[in-house]
């Protein structure tokens, strides 16, 4: 894309009147690709995830020089990405400090937007400057199978003014007067930079703290089985399982399982593609059900109960700790959920999800999950001190 301007426009008075005191020009962003051994990545504290390559999107802002007596005392630039499952790994001031240049006092990584203050954020009142160069270098992953890389960049300043009659300066904010959208199209034929689904290869059994999806699962009316019986339920139930994660490109050395009798608490490798992951997870426990049940009898057939959670979990002495693992026992233990297998009895598979999740991943039709085939509940469970709203699905 070429440079685009943009105002920058102050509110003055009770009528918030606006007034243009500068502008900035937004020059040609760029998206360079990162390999793997580059100082970029190998600086990571893990690597990209399956299926994503590495780009350095450079996003260069130039300020038009301000009128004196005014001075620029603090610019911040911002980027947000469309597409979610693109997810910023660091992010740097663009370009290197040069002489006269405002000091990076804040800097912001969410999800999929990056941004970064340059000024004197310690004293505002410091001197400014009058023009410059600013914007930022981000390190992105991206989906191999995404074609283009489009989002939208932000422009606010605060600046100084030094009148005759003000023994200190006088701050101002002023806004860029709209988002400017860039869109660049990605190269065709791109590899990704880790082949294999999850953690660091060198750690088929990564169990540093971090946040990571967990499932939990159970099989209705275990106790219905004898013991010849109920062993032939449990190997059915860990192959299904088996056969799920392996459709959602999850390896079975990647996942770290904890089992009981009737149930399996699985903790899956960091980071993930949720947006891929989920789906494909949901249609992979869908199709191995209907497999396993195809020639089994009424008595055998195995119907389950499945919840998702997302968190910081920590392994200690005797398995993962944390938040997300005590709440996905509770989802799956909870009455809602319950009710929901009773109530459909055609159906083998009951799935709860907590709202972050619906919000976060199923809410947007990723992979073709149904987000109007979700009911919200609210889990409750007074004894246990736990509450949380939730999404339940039982497939056809």
């Amino acid at each position: 894309m070429s440079a685009e301007g943009i105002g920058l426009y102050t509110a003055r008075g009770w009528k918030r009147r606006s007034v243009r005191v500068s502008g900035a020009s937004l020059e040609e962003v760029r998206a360079v690709p990162i390999p793997m051994g580059d100082p970029h990545t190998q600086a990571w504290d893990r690597p990209p995830p399956a299926g994503h390559d590495v780009f350095e999107l450079q996003v260069p802002v130039v300020l038009d020089p301000l009128p004196a007596p005014r001075r620029y005392a603090g610019v911040f630039v911002r980027v947000s990405l469309d597409d979610q499952r693109v997810n910023v790994q660091g992010v740097q001031r663009y370009p290197e400090a040069a002489q006269g240049d405002l000091p990076v006092t804040a800097e912001e990584t969410v999800g999929a937007a990056a941004g970064v203050f340059f000024g004197h954020s310690a004293n505002p009142r410091q001197p400014g400057v009058r023009d410059g160069r600013y914007g930022l270098r981000v390190v992105l992953t991206v989906p191999v199978d995404l074609p283009d890389l489009s989002g939208t960049v932000r422009v606010d300043t605060t600046f100084a003014h030094r009148g005759w009659l003000l023994r200190r300066p006088r701050l101002e904010h002023a806004h860029g007067d709209t988002l400017v959208r860039f869109t660049m199209h990605l190269p065709d034929e791109r590899v990704p930079a880790v082949p294999v689904s999850g953690a660091d290869p060198a750690h088929p059994h990564d169990r540093r703290p971090s946040v990571r999806l967990c499932l939990a699962a159970d099989i209705e009316r275990f106790s219905r089985f004898r013991t010849p019986e109920a062993a032939r339920a449990q190997e059915r139930f860990v192959g299904l399982l088996a056969e799920a994660r392996r459709h959602a490109g999850i390896p079975d050395g990647d996942v770290d399982p904890q089992e009981s009798g009737d149930g399996r608490f699985e903790v899956f490798p960091a980071p993930l593609d949720e947006a891929s992951v989920i789906p494909r997870l949901v249609e992979g426990l869908r199709d191995a059900l209907a497999r396993t049940n195809a020639d089994l009898n009424a008595h055998a057939r195995l119907r389950i109960r499945v919840a998702l959670h997302r968190g910081h979990l920590h392994h200690g002495v005797n398995g993962w700790v944390g938040e997300s693992a005590i709440a996905v026992h509770r989802l799956l233990d909870s009455g809602p959920l319950r009710r929901a297998l009773t109530d459909h009895q055609k159906a083998d598979l009951a799935l709860i999800v907590p709202d972050v999740l619906y919000r976060d991943v199923i809410g947007h039709g990723y992979g073709g999950l149904p987000p109007d085939r979700f009911r919200p509940v609210h889990v409750r469970i007074p004894e246990k001190r736990f509450e949380e709203p939730a999404w339940i699905y039982v497939p056809d």
